[in-house]
């Protein structure tokens, strides 16, 4: 019968946290548990692995050898020569490179002495076969560069080596002391160059000094300073000047729009401007039309002595009289008139004249502005030249002094010591260089053995075998409701320290599945869970002998309790109590008999048992129909507890039939033998179905081998 699982909580909760791989730390507690298999296997390897390196390996020969010293760095006597350098592993490393290059090995083997030599008559390619052959390195990461060559006939080895060393020598190590010497006369033209560059730029210093009468930079900033203050006085005068005149022209022109230009004032022109004085003007256009009005009249009237001739003509003579009295009296303001326009005659002279100083002027100082400008702008020039040479001046001395110095330091170091230099010359080898074979049998052997020990440890941890508590809890997140003791290979001996030990080993036990019966009855009280089945991931990981210990804990405090053997297909109950495997769970699921009639009692106050009977295909296709639920519903009021002992979870579908009819799940778990992914994989296939789980029960705890009473 399946319980809800939204009722009660799942010993795992969601997604399991991701397996993990192997790592050192379960190498290592792998090779502790496979320590005997690692060993036998790394011994045996390395036991064949050793005879196949000597039996391989080629015979050992003569080997010649040469020492060359390789300095640090470059002696000196006093001064840093500043020669180009590298890290001293690089330059190791090309030096090698060099003693083997073709050019080293070429300069070698052309000495007729070496070309007529065994071992080199014998190779089709002697440069090729000395490149593979030769062998040159740096013993411990000293300074001593060491050229070795291996073969069987110690003469020719040691000529062979000597050449190659001696070409070193000749060909690279002297050839840089060349390159150091032409390095040296190059740098002595150089600094023959800066000091004849030198002399030119004092000899054109001292020109544009003469020039600008001072090399001072003070002195000539002082007087470039008082120029150009000179230069913007005139520049400002000018512009006042310019402004004045253009002043000036604009009102010579007003005036002389406006101002007559005629000799001195004459009584004519007093007359003339009289006449053209308005008032007189309209007098006499008065006058004029009272002498037509006279004449017309007089024409008419021949005696002249008629009213109206004689009022025409008073009104003609009252106008002349008008008019002689206006010429009078303008007279004064015209004669004024006149005299004011002959002042501004005379302004206009006077202004013609300041116009004429003011062009003068204007163009005085435009050339004295020229003059100015021409004058700074080559000053400035000069004085820029002057400094331009100073600067470089200062910069060749520095550099010549510099190159100087080194050049002078290096003719001190060449006196120093070789940075490289033969300590040893090569000689005929006397024996043969059996330390190499042995050297790489040893290797071989400890390689192939540490090899075989950390695949076995790594095969072992791949398999992730549970190895503590601790790891159900922490890396499968599921419940630990009890744990068993590992029971040791020393308990099933015989005699009488065997029997002690034995007693203390069951003593262990006991207590350790009382405590689990405990938990398990506190977990499953408050629910009413009294259909319990106990299973693992595999077979061989004791859920059997749990499931017995569990029935006989739980017996021995009162409680009815009944064991059933649904492990259809792989029954052993029936062993375990001594019992008739028949009949049992499949003929109550095929309805042979009745539930109570295939109960079978067992020790006095222990539990009853079902066994599982004779399992057919037909008792396969019951026991999926729900077959079992009729017969837990009636059991129930029997017992208190049934514990229902089912096939591993992973081999066959079964157990997961059985898991829908109880109410709920404790899995067995085996130290060292219960895998993490098939445990994994087991309790997910029960959490998909939403069974009850209780936990699980961890058997083989090494914390509790000697138990309470040790």
């Amino acid at each position: 019968m399946s319980s809800n699982s939204e009722n009660f909580p799942l010993a795992i909760r969601g997604s399991a946290p991701p397996l993990p791989g192997a790592d050192a730390s379960s190498m290592l507690r792998a090779l502790k548990r496979r320590w005997a298999f690692a060993l036998l296997a790394g011994v045996l390897g390395a036991a064949l692995a050793s005879a196949l390196t000597w039996s391989l390996y080629p015979a050992s020969k003569y080997t010649a050898r040469s020492l060359i010293r390789v300095a640090t760095a470059p002696p000196k006597i006093v001064f840093e020569t500043h020669d180009p350098g590298t890290n001293y592993f690089t330059y190791q490393k090309t030096q090698i490179t060099l003693v083997k290059s073709r050019l080293v090995l070429n300069a070698a083997i052309r000495d007729p002495s070496v070309a007529s030599l065994e071992s080199i008559r014998r190779q089709a390619d002697p440069v090729e076969w000395l490149e593979k052959t030769l062998m040159v390195d740096f013993p411990g990461g000293s300074e001593i560069l060491q050229v070795s060559l291996s073969g069987d006939l110690p003469d020719d080895l040691a000529k062979l080596v000597n050449a190659v060393t001696n070409s070193y020598m000749t060909n690279i190590v002297n050839r840089e002391a060349t390159e150091r010497i032409e390095r040296h006369a190059g740098l002595k033209k150089i600094y023959e160059r800066y000091q004849s560059g030198l002399e030119e730029r004092r000899r054109a210093l001292k020109s544009l000094a003469e020039s600008l009468g001072s090399s001072d930079k003070q002195t000539l900033a002082f007087k470039q300073q008082l120029s150009m203050d000179h230069l913007a006085q005139t520049r400002t005068e000018l512009l006042q000047v310019q402004s004045e005149l253009r002043k000036s022209l604009v009102e010579l022109g007003a005036m002389e729009s406006s101002t007559d230009q005629a000799g001195e004032i004459t009584e004519g022109m007093i007359q003339q401007a009289t006449e053209a004085h308005p008032a007189v003007t309209e007098l006499a256009g008065r006058l004029a039309a009272a002498r037509q009005r006279l004449e017309n009249v007089m024409r008419i009237d021949r005696s002249q002595i008629d009213p109206a001739t004689t009022a025409a003509r008073r009104a003609y003579d009252s106008l002349a009289l008008a008019l002689d009295r206006k010429r009078k009296e303008v007279r004064p303001a015209v004669e004024a008139g006149l005299q004011k326009v002959d002042e501004s005659r005379q302004e206009f002279n006077r202004l013609a004249r300041r116009v004429n100083v003011l062009r003068s002027q204007d163009s005085s100082l435009n050339q004295e502005l020229t003059r100015l400008s021409g004058e700074i702008s080559s000053f400035g020039k000069e004085s820029l030249d002057l400094q331009s040479h100073q600067d470089q001046m200062e910069i060749n001395a520095e550099t010549a002094r510099r190159v100087g110095a080194l050049v002078e330091a290096i003719e001190v170091e060449f006196q120093a010591p070789p940075r490289i230099s033969i300590l040893d010359q090569a000689a005929p080898p006397k024996t043969k260089d059996e330390m190499k074979k042995i050297r790489m049998t040893a290797m071989s052997s400890l390689g192939a053995f540490a090899m075989l020990a950390l695949g076995v440890g790594f095969w072992e941890s791949r398999l992730r075998r549970i190895q503590a508590v601790e790891e159900v809890v922490r890396t499968l997140g599921i419940t630990v409701i009890g744990t068993l003791p590992k029971v040791p290979r020393w308990a099933t001996r015989s005699g009488r320290s065997a029997v002690a030990r034995r007693r203390m080993v069951e003593a262990s036990m006991i207590e350790s599945i009382n405590a689990a019966r405990t938990v398990l009855i506190h977990s499953t009280r408050a629910d009413s869970l009294r259909v319990v089945m106990i299973t693992s991931a595999l077979k061989g990981e004791g859920k059997t002998s749990l499931s017995g210990h569990l029935a006989v804990s739980l017996a021995s405090v009162g409680l009815r309790t009944l064991l059933v053997d649904c492990d259809l297909r792989s029954p052993s109950i029936h062993r375990l109590f001594d019992l008739a495997p028949s009949p049992g769970v499949a003929e109550m699921l095929r309805g042979e008999i009745n539930p109570t009639d295939a109960v079978q009692a067992t020790i006095q106050d222990g539990p009853w048992v079902i066994t599982a009977g004779s399992s057919d295909e037909r008792t396969c296709r019951l026991l999926a129909m729900g077959g079992l639920n009729e017969a837990f519903r009636g059991l129930r009021n029997d017992f208190d507890y049934i514990i229902v002992d089912s096939a591993p979870i992973l081999a066959v579908a079964d157990s997961l039939l059985v898991a829908e009819q109880v109410d709920a799940v404790l899995f067995s778990i085996l130290r060292d033998v219960s895998r993490i992914p098939e445990v994994y994989a087991a309790y997910e296939r029960l959490e998909k179905l939403g069974i009850r789980m209780l936990g699980a029960v961890v058997s083989g705890d090494e914390k509790l081998q000697a138990g309470y009473y040790s």
